[in-house]
Formats: C-alpha cells, structure tokens, sequence
C-alpha cells in the first residue's frame, strides 16, 4: 500500500502558488458583489486545484528521463524526484493525472450547466491542451526551446483570463490589463528561472530551454530585465486605483526589495550552484505571489467595501 505521504510530495504543494497567484489575480480582477460571485470561486478553485495536480504529476511522467539524468549527475545535490527514486511508480502518477484532468472538464461542464457559458468548457479543455502540446509528443515545446514562452503566457496571461471568464467577466479594464502585463512580465521570469538548476542535466538530456541556450549569466540578465519590466508596468495603477496607491507601492517595494536580493545572489547563483540557485528562485517566487497576492486581497476587498 502506498503512503499517503508519497503523493504529498508528489503533489509538490510548495509549488501550487504558481497557479493559486493567477487564480486569484483573475477572480479579483472579476469580482462582482453578488452571492454568485462566491459559487464560481469555488468552482474556479477546484479547477485550479486539479489542473495543479494535473500539471504537476504529468510533468513529472513527461520528464522522468531528463530527471533521472540529473539524479544520477547530482545525487548528493538535488532533491528526490517522484519517479526516478521510486517514491510512486510511473503508472500511478500517469493515472492520478488523467483522471485529474478529467475532474478539470467535469468542473468546467458543471460551471457551463449552472451558467450556460459555453466558453468555459472549452477554455478547460485548452488548459490542459496547452499544457499537452507543453511536455508530451509530437509536439513537446518544453523540449524544443518553447516551453518558457508558453508557460509565460499560458500561466501569466490565460490562467487569468480563464478564472475571470468563470466569472461571465468579460470587461477587460485599464486595471486589468495593466495588472495582468505586469503579472506576464514575472511569470516569463519565472518560467526562465525555473530552468537554472537544471542547465547541466537538460543539456545532456538533449532538452531545450532558454538557459540551455544563452547559459546561466544571460539567463540572469534576462530574468532581471523582465523583473524590471513587471515592476515598471504597474505605475499606471497610480492613477487608475487612486484610493489604493499605498498598496501599489507596497508592492512595488517588496518587489524591488527582492529584485535587489536577486541582483546581490546573481555572482553566486552560478551553473550547479544548487543551494544559491534556489535561495535566488525563492526571492523571485516570492515577489510575485506576496505582491500579487496582496494586490488581488486588496482589490476584493476594497470592491466588496465601495
């Protein structure tokens, strides 16, 4: 019998705010004050939660291979990987997964029965298509050199849009598309960050990313460069959210407080350098999910307040 506790780390819950973040963002950005609201944030809820679950357990079965090549490069280095050390066995991780995915179209079927919007079926089917075409054949764009630009705007751009079309939300407003440029300017640093710890085993697994081909240092410049962009977008809050410049300058604080932690790790955040290359992912993880975190509460909150 299989512990529980092996799908706990399989699950990869430290992991989840990549997707929780734009859930979240994109829900406020639709947030209407009625008692409907709160039924299609459950429901948006649950899709993220299983499309998390379905992404995570998936990746893990498209890329044992490259996986196994890094554990067996750096076994005293990197943490456990799900397949490749045996925690669950391949097919259990390939099954959870479809059947993960088959809870995203059931919860989208049930949103279109309660609001007969045709489109939200159909956006969780390309949720999990895009994802496809991410890491599995023919296509494979996480392995041809693709796979940063389709997380960026899969995770930065559609994950939001998607929740605020859960919500019959169609008003794309001066607030929302500045929130949502600023959050794709990150979410594009992310997905290159995501790719530093595994520069060395990539490359031998023949896989393609943006690190694989500019190296560690460029990828840094880039990382930061995109920072920069994310922060500089959400000036025109300012205007826009008056009442609230305060929080966008919260914000715009904390993001440049660890824009400055990243910029002083970027000596040591070299190519297998695995302890200061998480200490730097983690300071760019947390300036997006604190920020925008905290931007999405406020706006709810001052909405459901005015």
């Amino acid at each position: 019998m299989i512990d529980y506790r092996n799908w706990i780390f399989a699950f990869k819950l430290n992991s989840w705010p990549k997707l929780l973040i734009p859930f979240l963002l994109g829900q406020a950005l639709a947030y209407e004050s009625n008692e409907n609201y709160w039924k299609f944030f459950i429901i948006g809820l649950g899709i993220t939660i299983f499309l998390t679950i379905y992404i995570v357990l998936l990746n893990d079965y498209a890329d044992m291979r490259v996986d196994g090549i890094k554990r067996s490069m750096f076994p005293e280095y990197n943490s456990l990987k799900t397949i490749p050390d045996k925690i669950l066995k391949p097919s259990h991780v390939l099954n959870v997964g479809v059947v993960a995915g088959i809870i995203v179209l059931s919860l989208s079927l049930i949103c279109f029965y309660i609001n007969h919007n045709f489109w939200i079926p159909i956006l969780g089917y390309l949720c999990l298509s895009i994802f496809f075409i991410y890491s599995f054949p023919p296509i494979e764009l996480n392995y041809r050199g693709g796979g940063e630009l389709l997380e960026m705007f899969g995770v930065g751009a559609f994950l939001p849009l998607f929740q605020m079309a859960i919500q019959s939300y169609y008003k794309i407003s001066e607030i929302s598309i500045v929130a949502i440029v600023s959050f794709l300017m990150f979410s594009g640093s992310s997905a290159i960050a995501s790719g530093l710890s595994d520069e060395q085993s990539d490359i031998a697994g023949g896989k393609n990313t943006v690190v694989t081909y500019f190296g560690n240092r460029k990828s840094k410049i880039l990382i930061r460069i995109l920072q920069i962009l994310g922060i500089g977008f959400l000036f025109p809050l300012y205007f826009y959210l008056q009442n609230l410049w305060w929080i966008v300058l919260l914000i715009q604080v904390h993001m440049i407080y660890r824009l400055w932690k990243t910029i002083r790790l970027e000596n040591l955040a070299n190519t297998n350098e695995f302890k200061n290359l998480n200490i730097f992912k983690n300071h760019l993880h947390l300036s997006i999910w604190i920020s925008f975190g905290v931007f999405s509460i406020m706006i709810m909150i001052s909405r459901a307040i005015l």
